[in-house]
């Protein structure tokens, strides 16, 4: 099962004699012959740069973590400044790294003797970074790429970017409507881009070869070919993102698994066996996010759909309370079409004093009208892939509601959570939902009771990373964890959970919900 980083940004790098990349448990892997192979045990990594001897980790909680250390290291390239933090990207050459901050900043350390860390003054709105040899390159959220030391800015007419790869003296940028520029250096054609390129998904700039990949999973190199790494192997496919290396070229493929193709003479091309790595993005389309010039926002609807002709642009503005599976469709007017379907969510509830609230949970039997419930008795199990998940609620004193119950078998059930605030307003949020498949009614001496259970396929995986929060207990078996602690309203299957240190992938997550207590179960 693929673990996806939820983000673009490069989760491969490599330079001469070795290849570093980043697991799908977010822990980091090498191979080749350097300095650096096998890797430190470095963990919760979500995007990774390397150069010669070392490279920096960009970590969940926006810090960056080195590994190795430069040839040139007295020059500062290694050298981070202090406090740094906020960071969603980084890249690095042999002498300087440059580094994309979550506020569009960028920070830049090492070597100035190109003018390659001379950051523009007022330099703002950045979505992705690359440092060449020499030089360093900002895409703008506007499309423009700024460059500064021996790189330089993108010529005219490159105006819709969206990512940005350098290593040497040359670049390549993706452009929006799923075509690649390319300039800089070009003797071994490196910067001539084959004609009719219109479905491009990632862009990889090596030593002095290219690599593009397509929306149908296909990869297109060119450049030089002395070590075989434009070859590309006959029959690759479903391939998401590619990278290159000075000679080197890789592939990372939707499952999670990767291929690589060039000069291994250090052992730098063989792909260590069984290993699934951390996907970016969740499918080509993630890369494509920044190039919708797009603003949807209000509050108070669950799985809403837009769809309709988005005209090109830059910027894509999702804000919102409380949605669930929104769904966005359309063609951009340049003729790219796409659908994106995700998950959008502020976590509000997260930033709720417990004195400032009573948390109440509702059950809903979806019909003609919906009738609506507060309860405080069930559980409920979601499950990652084809086994269903399910839900069980107990409405107890609920005699005069057997016909209209018995009306509604064909509905769903529903499970919210709310919130009731000191001036009586409440707030609610979608937790669970399931058919309703069955309903037992219980009868004592001076209570009646409906049971009611239904089933809910299997959860498609999600992205996002979850910090786990009261903590009950932790139990690892086998290497697997099961972790007991606070319902958290936004977290699902697939997700990735936080707990200290430690990260996993939650394959399912078990709810228990009574008069008296209240916990999830989270298993990997």
């Amino acid at each position: 099962m693929p673990t996806f980083t939820g983000n673009r940004y490069p989760v491969a790098s490599g330079y001469v004699n070795y290849t570093a990349a980043v697991k799908s448990d977010g822990t980091l892997v090498t191979w080749g012959e350097s300095a650096v192979v096998p890797a430190p045990a470095i963990s919760n990594i979500v995007s990774l740069c390397a150069d010669k001897q070392y490279g920096f980790v960009v970590k969940t909680d926006g810090t960056v973590q080195i590994f190795g250390s430069s040839p040139f290291s007295w020059m500062g390239a290694d050298t981070p400044p202090a406090g740094l933090s906020g960071v969603v990207m980084a890249d690095c050459s042999d002498r300087h790294t440059i580094a994309l901050k979550s506020d569009g900043t960028v920070v830049c350390w090492g070597s100035d003797g190109d003018g390659q860390t001379t950051v523009p003054a007022g330099l703002s709105g950045v979505v992705y970074v690359a440092a060449s040899d020499g030089g360093s390159l900002a895409v703008k959220s506007d499309g423009t790429v700024v460059g500064w030391g021996t790189i330089g800015s993108a010529p005219a007419g490159v105006d819709n970017a969206v990512m940005v790869s350098a290593l040497a003296d040359f670049a390549l940028a993706l452009n929006a409507d799923g075509t690649v520029s390319a300039w800089g250096t070009n003797v071994w054609g490196e910067s001539t881009v084959p004609a009719g390129i219109t479905s491009a998904v990632s862009v990889a700039a090596g030593g002095a070869h290219s690599l593009i990949a397509l929306a149908d999973g296909t990869v297109v190199a060119f450049g030089y070919a002395a070590s075989g790494q434009i070859d590309v192997p006959p029959g690759l496919s479903d391939v998401v993102a590619v990278y290159a290396g000075n000679s080197t070229s890789m592939a990372i493929k939707a499952d999670g698994s990767a291929v690589m193709w060039g000069d291994n003479a250090k052992g730098q091309s063989a792909v260590p066996a069984s290993t699934e790595f951390l996907v970016p993005g969740d499918g080509p389309l993630a890369r494509m996010i920044a190039a919708l010039n797009f603003t949807f926002s209000g509050e108070g609807s669950h799985s809403p759909t837009i769809s309709g002709d988005i005209s090109a642009g830059f910027g894509f503005t999702f804000s919102g309370e409380g949605y669930h599976d929104p769904t966005i469709s359309g063609d951009i007017s340049a003729g790219f079409g796409f659908t994106f379907s995700g998950r959008g969510f502020e976590d509000w509830a997260s930033n709720l004093a417990s004195s400032q609230v009573q948390e109440f949970y509702t059950l809903t039997i979806t019909g003609d009208p919906d009738l609506a419930f507060k309860i405080s008795s069930w559980q409920a199990t979601y499950r990652l892939g084809s086994l269903q998940g399910y839900l069980q609620a107990a409405l107890p004193g609920a005699l005069g509601l057997a016909e209209k119950i018995s009306d509604r078998q064909t509905g769903d059930l529903i499970i919210h959570k709310g919130y009731k605030f000191a001036n009586g307003d409440e707030r609610k949020e979608l937790l669970f939902r399931s058919s309703l498949n069955t309903v037992r009614y219980d009868r004592g001496h001076q209570n009646f009771t409906f049971t009611l259970s239904g089933n809910t396929a299997g959860e498609s995986p999600q992205n996002g990373l979850r910090t786990l929060s009261g903590i009950r207990s932790i139990n690892l078996t086998n290497g697997k964890f099961r972790v007991r602690c606070a319902i958290d309203l936004f977290l699902r299957p697939g997700m990735t959970a936080v707990i200290g240190n430690d990260s996993f992938a939650v394959d399912s997550i078990n709810f228990y919900v009574s008069a008296s207590d209240q916990f999830c179960e989270v298993i990997q």
